[in-house]
């Protein structure tokens, strides 16, 4: 049920989306500048949310921890790469990602 109600809700987006795009044209049409600012401004938010029902656009924050820089990274690199000793893939697949971040 959920599905459906999703699909029913992305179609009627849709179709707001393209009343406001007929709505943008006419007002080109008939030279009405601030109908076609309202249109456009409509249409761009009718997008947004369309790109967001798509899982094209993501609004969730982003936290990006640099922890390459910390005085305490050397060691634990040294530590997680000393402890994966005994198991040398998992080690050079550990070492290659830290290098990666670095």
């Amino acid at each position: 049920m959920e599905v459906a109600d999703a699909d029913a809700l992305l179609d009627k987006v849709e179709d707001l989306y393209a009343e406001a795009k007929a709505v943008l044209e006419a007002g080109k049409g008939e030279s009405d500048h601030r109908l076609v600012l309202m249109a456009i401004d409509r249409a761009g938010k009718q997008l947004e949310t369309l790109a967001e029902m798509r899982g094209e656009l993501n609004r969730q924050p982003q936290v990006n921890v640099a922890l390459v820089h910390h005085p305490d990274y050397a060691r634990l690199r040294e530590a997680i790469v000393a402890a994966l000793e005994p198991h040398p893939e998992a080690r050079w697949a550990v070492a290659a990602a830290l290098r990666g971040i670095e």
